[in-house]
Order: C-alpha cells, then sequence, then structure tokens
C-alpha cells in the first residue's frame, strides 16, 4: 500500500502495537498520527522502514520509556510531538538520527531530568517544547548542539535556579519563556550566549532583582516580568533600542525613574497594573508617556497600550489612577527636568 498520511488518533491500543504493525506501509508513511490512542508501550522496531516519514504524534498516550533505538529508523523525521506522555526520564541519545528534526514538543511529559547528550545531534532543530515538566536543574551545556534553535519552551518546570553556560550554544535563539519556573535567581551572565533573544518570558517566578547586567540584550522586543517581587525596573530597560512590550504589572514597583522608558521611540505596550505606586513627582512624567502611546496607537481592536497602575501612597490618593492626579508642583518640575540617559 501506498499511503502517505495515516491517521489512528483516538483509539484504544495500550500495549497491542506490534513491532510489525506498519510493515505494510512504512517505506511510503509521510505522516503518523497516533495520538490519544491509550499507548503504554512501543516496541523498538515499531518504525522501522519508516526512511521518509516527516511528522510523527504520540501526543497524550501513556509511555512511561522510550527504546532506545525506537526513532532509529526516522531519518527524514521533522516534526516529532511526545507531549502528554509520562517519562520522568529521557535515554541519552534517543534522537541523535534525527538531524533533519525542526520540531520537538515535549511539554507536559513529568519529565524530571535532561542529560547533558539528550539533544545531541539535534543541529537543525527549530522549536523545542520543554513547558510542564518537572524538571529541577538544567546542567549546563545542556542545549549546546542546538545550534539553529529559534525557540525554547521552558515555562512551569520548578527550576529556582539559573547558572551560567546553561544556555550556551544558542545564538541563534529568539523566543525563551521561563514563565511559571519558581525562579528565584539568575546569574548575571545567563544571557550572555542567547544575543539574538527577542522575546523573554520571566513572568510569575520569585525574582525579587535582576543582577546588573542580566538583561543587556540589543534585539530584546518583548519583555515579560509580570507576577514577580521586582522593587524596580531592571536599570537594563534603559538600554534596549529594540523594545516594543514591556510588562512589570503584579510586582512591588513604588516609583519609575523617568530615564528608565521615557525615550524608547518603539514602545508600544506598558503594564504598569497591581504595584503600590507612590503618586509624587518622581512618576508624574508618566502622563506624558501615556499620551505618547496612545498617540502611535492605530488598531482600535487590540488592547490599550497602556495599562495604569493606581496610587497606594499617599493615603488621600490610593487607588487614584497614576496618571489620574494633578499636582502644578509637579507639573514645573517636569518642564525644566531633562533625560540624558539613553
Amino acid at each position: 500500500m501506498q499511503v502517505s498520511e495515516l491517521d489512528l488518533q483516538g483509539n484504544n491500543f495500550s500495549d497491542q502495537v506490534s513491532g510489525k504493525a506498519f510493515i505494510g506501509v512504512n517505506k511510503h508513511l509521510l505522516a503518523l498520527n497516533l495520538a490519544w490512542s491509550n499507548i503504554t508501550r512501543l516496541p523498538a522496531k515499531v518504525f522501522r522502514g519508516m526512511t521518509a516519514l516527516r511528522n510523527l504524534s504520540l501526543a497524550e498516550n501513556r509511555i512511561h520509556r522510550l527504546p532506545g533505538p525506537v526513532f532509529h529508523d526516522l531519518r527524514s523525521l521533522e516534526q516529532l510531538t511526545l507531549a502528554g506522555n509520562s517519562m520522568a526520564d529521557l535515554i541519552p541519545d534517543v534522537f541523535r538520527h534525527q538531524m533533519n528534526l525542526h520540531t520537538l514538543d515535549l511539554g507536559y511529559c513529568n519529565i524530571e531530568r535532561i542529560s547533558w547528550n539528550t539533544f545531541n545531534g539535534l543541529w537543525n532543530l527549530k522549536s523545542l517544547d520543554l513547558r510542564g515538566n518537572r524538571v529541577q536543574h538544567l546542567e549546563q551545556f545542556v542545549f549546546s548542539d542546538l545550534v539553529s534553535l529559534h525557540s525554547l519552551l521552558l515555562g512551569h518546570n520548578p527550576l529556582r535556579r539559573l547558572r551560567s553556560k546553561v544556555f550556551h550554544g544558542l545564538k541563534n535563539l529568539k523566543v525563551l519563556n521561563l514563565a511559571e519556573s519558581s525562579l528565584e535567581r539568575i546569574e548575571f551572565d545567563v544571557f550572555r550566549d542567547t544575543p539574538n533573544i527577542e522575546l523573554l518570558d520571566l513572568g510569575d517566578n520569585r525574582l525579587s532583582f535582576l543582577p546588573m547586567g542580566t538583561l543587556l540584550l540589543p534585539h530584546l522586543e518583548h519583555l515579560t516580568l509580570d507576577g514577580n517581587q521586582l522593587t524596580d525596573i531592571p536599570n537594563e530597560v534603559a538600554y534596549l533600542p529594540a523594545l516594543r512590550y514591556l510588562d512589570v504589572s503584579y510586582n512591588r514597583i513604588q516609583s519609575i525613574d523617568r530615564c528608565m522608558l521615557e525615550n524608547h521611540v518603539h514602545l508600544e505596550y506598558l503594564n504598569l497594573r497591581e504595584n503600590p505606586f507612590h503618586c509624587n513627582c518622581s512618576i508624574f512624567w508618566l502622563r506624558g508617556l501615556k499620551n505618547k502611546l496612545m498617540s502611535r496607537w492605530k488598531d482600535n481592536r487590540k488592547s490599550l497600550p497602556f495599562v495604569p497602575g493606581k496610587c497606594w501612597m499617599p493615603v488621600n490618593l490610593r487607588d487614584t489612577l497614576i496618571t489620574s492626579w494633578l499636582d502644578l508642583k509637579c507639573v514645573r518640575e517636569q518642564d525644566t527636568s531633562k533625560c540624558n540617559r539613553i
């Protein structure tokens, strides 16, 4: 049979997938879907002879372990989805023959450990999804073979700490998601090996500060820091020439230096919601920034480009929007002040 696509999702195979199940169609298959099929075990030779297969989905099954040679013949594989299984550990070199793989989804697989040679040989991989696992520690150089990687999703893992050289080799990385990873500490040079990041999501962690130099990323456009414990916006934000999107909502910020954001010519979105702002002359300049962002807003179907927080102090201004109160003294001071920081 010269079948090029085979969709078997939603069946109830359990451990009844034979090692010879696909012998009749293996040479011509380009896509095979076995998702949601209650598979608990894969025979080591079940994909034998599938040298043309490009897309394989094994998502949402009950696979606990991958046999070492199970993907050996899949030399043309471009997309592999294993999301939603239950594999505490990955066998080293299990993907070493998938040199053409560009998308690998290992999200929500209960993975606890990733060894230094797990991703050996995946030089052409563009997207790696590891969200929703149980990884507590990332070894240095663990991603070093992924020199073509554009997107790395690590959110929803109990990482707590990021060490230097964890992202070594990821010089082409553009998207890095670390949201909801229980991060408490990030070493200052952890992003030094990822100079081309455009989107960085550190939202919903436990960060109280970022070491000086952490965010010196010249191509960064989208920065999410919401839901942390920051008392200030990191100083490096003032030196991000490409910044378009900044979310620092749900932190502990009381004031913002005028020179931090006022001269960002590309800024399109700023979210300051739920911070305990002290409404005095030091933040009065935000009224002007709001007007500037609103004047650039062209698409009424999208959310507002400026989400203001509310005053916490003084008490008489509590719950007043930080851009709604007025003080003539602050108006005069603002007229005479200048910002030449950027």
